[in-house]
């Protein structure tokens, strides 16, 4: 597994796009006009390779001092079950820490709350919706 970081301007974006179109568009019905924001622009994107293939990907954007923001963490669906989406939180972790963060906080998908408990995040608020969906907040001390 490789992990490949960039900013937005890299010609790994349309990669990233197109994963996260793959998995919250195509398999979860979010619409496809709120997935591109302006956190794209400032944010660390990652995508994952096995071999060649795209399996993964996300951002990170640093909310406010010391914290940064995890989101649109998405993993092909063949490779789920295989260890790829802790890989992948770890990643970001480490991504953060050497950027100075103290901790990374996420909105997770209300049904998958469970996964990032097994990573180490926390509950930190009230459930919520987004486009729809339940989501909780959640973070990790680093």
């Amino acid at each position: 597994m490789t992990f490949k970081w960039f900013k937005y301007d890299n010609a790994l974006m349309k990669t990233a796009y197109a994963l996260r179109n793959e998995v919250f568009t195509d398999e979860q019905g979010f619409p496809a006009e709120i997935d591109i924001d302006e956190m794209d622009e400032t944010a660390y994107h990652v995508v994952g390779f096995d071999g060649q293939m795209p399996v993964c990907t996300a951002r990170i954007y640093l909310e406010h001092e010391g914290v940064y923001h995890a989101g649109r963490i998405a993993v092909k669906k063949i490779m789920r079950g295989t260890g790829l989406g802790k890989r992948m939180i770890n990643e970001l972790l480490n991504k953060a820490k050497a950027l100075g963060a103290n901790r990374v906080e996420l909105g997770a998908q209300y049904d998958k709350a469970g996964f990032y408990e097994a990573c180490g995040f926390a509950r930190c608020g009230e459930k919520y919706m987004d486009a729809d969906y339940p989501h909780i907040p959640m973070g990790i001390d680093l």
